[in-house]
């Protein structure tokens, strides 16, 4: 598997845009025996200065000389050195941030080998629910909000808002007459049923309300991994920044779907009720309905194998 650090290798500096940071610190303590946001380290500097004095001796003392540290030189003088210390002693403090000690633990586990990379679906095989793993590739956002904000734009269009709590005769209407609307909008407006405006007024209130958001990652080799992530941890403005770019996941592996099976991103919304083909066929049969010039049905909210669905550690660049 590629991109495996050795314990020869250098630590790769990543910086963490998203971060479990519970998960972190249960994972790195029980590899390294605690966490500690702040180590500190005494240093102390001795010094020594030396001093000689110098007098006249006799020969007669070789005793006494011995005794208390004197000497002769060749001169016949007699010499005395004593010795003193001085030492300073300083404290320094190496405070830990939540994203260096991320990097500290993504090094150990490369260098422990308790990583999998998943790089192709040949390699989804080797891959149990559960398992720590590691993937990259193209970041292509949420799917089931960009079918909402193209729904509610569409809705709009027609005069109806899906935010309206009161809907009477198809939806309630905004303060627009038939009049001041086109006739082939009036027409679509006639057709466009209660019930479809009801399901995703439903659908647009579970996704708002959710504590949850599912981001579609896909690979080079073509596996696409569900990242769902929790919002609590999510930093503001950070689903705008993992969006059309090369990003890294590490996590734990919720479901694999190595050759078949599907994850319908709609699952906690009401139209969940309705398995991942019923959904995908309520989009389309939206779409073929209302003819819009809007391509809902293109909106996949039904991923197919090969996938992945990771509950992250962290997503990186």
């Amino acid at each position: 598997m590629a991109r495996s650090e050795s314990a020869a290798d250098p630590m790769e500096l990543i910086h963490p845009i998203y971060l479990d940071v519970p998960m972190m610190v249960s994972f790195l303590a029980a590899l390294k025996d605690g966490v500690s946001y702040e180590s500190e380290i005494t240093e102390k500097a001795v010094s020594t200065r030396e001093r000689e004095g110098e007098g006249s001796g006799s020969a007669k003392l070789p005793g006494i000389a011995g005794l208390f540290g004197l000497g002769f030189d060749l001169s016949g003088r007699l010499k005395q050195r004593s010795t003193g210390e001085e030492g300073t002693e300083s404290k320094v403090i190496r405070k830990h941030t939540e994203a260096s000690l991320f990097n500290l633990l993504r090094h150990s586990l490369h260098e422990s080998h308790r990583l999998q990379i998943i790089e192709s679906s040949s390699e989804l095989t080797e891959l149990r629910p559960h398992d720590l793993f590691e993937i990259r590739g193209e970041m292509l956002g949420n799917p089931l909000e960009r079918l909402v904000d193209l729904i509610s734009a569409f809705v709009g269009f027609l005069g109806l808002d899906l935010d309206d709590e009161a809907p009477t005769g198809g939806g309630q209407r905004r303060n627009r007459s038939n009049q001041q609307v086109p006739a082939e909008l009036r027409q679509m407006r006639q057709e466009f049923s209660t019930e479809y405006l009801m399901m995703f007024r439903s659908m647009k209130k579970d996704v708002e309300k959710g504590r949850v958001v599912d981001l579609l990652l896909r690979s080079d080799s073509g596996v696409q991994a569900v990242v769902t992530l929790t919002r609590e941890f999510l930093p503001q403005h950070a689903e705008e920044l993992l969006l059309g770019g090369q990003f890294t996941v590490i996590g734990k592996a919720a479901a694999v779907l190595a050759t078949s099976g599907s994850i319908n991103l709609a699952r906690r919304t009401v139209f969940g009720a309705f398995g991942g083909d019923g959904t995908q066929g309520i989009i389309s049969s939206f779409q073929t309905g209302q003819d819009s010039g809007i391509d809902f049905g293109n909106t996949r909210l039904v991923i197919e194998a090969p996938a992945v669905q990771v509950i992250p550690l962290a997503v990186f660049v």
